[in-house]
């Protein structure tokens, strides 16, 4: 494993998922905390998950989003969007984690973008808990980075990022991720919702 692609890889999830916490609001004085995490503690806390693909001609990243069950998050955070009530909640509480993951994706893709790979995105797919970061870690990544969303010592959100080069590639492909480089500037509009 190149030492390259695991540090980017670390940089790429550590930017995305900070600009999307950022969108959080929250309901409560507590300052959100973000830090590096095992995937054994992201299994244990047994989180429903909505995993995206990102992929290109030579590699692609499986990402997870963990997430509290909705009266838990919802305790800590104003959603942006008001649930109706005669709709199914549940679906509408997966359309609000898809979106809040669309926008880790964007963030992700923009930074590959700008690191001159051209990539496509997959359709959000929803796991009821969240035992795939053990069954990607049989796969063999190249680099794999976890980061956990905390608040008053609960953590609410886990985020998860799996790099796998296309056979071939294995040798030459190296991610360049500036640490330092500057936030890119979203040229599109809000995502919607499914």
């Amino acid at each position: 494993m190149k030492p390259d692609n695991i540090k980017s890889t670390e940089v790429i999830l550590n930017r995305a998922f900070s600009e999307m916490v950022e969108l959080l609001d929250r309901g409560q004085d507590h300052d959100l905390k973000i830090e590096a995490v095992d995937s054994e503690t992201i299994e244990q806390s047994e989180f429903g998950a909505v995993m995206f693909s990102i992929a290109s001609s030579t590699f692609r990243m499986c990402l997870f989003l963990h997430f509290a069950e909705k009266n838990i998050l919802e305790g800590n955070f104003a959603t942006p969007y008001q649930f109706d009530a005669n709709k199914d909640i549940a679906k509408q509480y997966h359309d609000y984690i898809s979106e809040l993951g669309n926008n880790l994706c964007g963030a992700i893709t923009r930074m590959i973008g700008d690191a001159g790979f051209s990539t496509g995105m997959s359709t959000p797919a929803t796991l009821k808990i969240s035992k795939g970061t053990l069954h990607m870690r049989t796969l063999n990544p190249h680099a794999e980075c976890h980061l956990g969303c905390s608040m008053a010592d609960n953590t609410l959100i886990f985020a998860s990022l799996y790099l796998f080069i296309n056979q071939g590639h294995e040798s030459d492909l190296t991610l360049k991720i500036n640490e330092d480089q500057t936030k890119s500037v979203e040229s599109s509009g809000e995502l919607e919702f499914f």
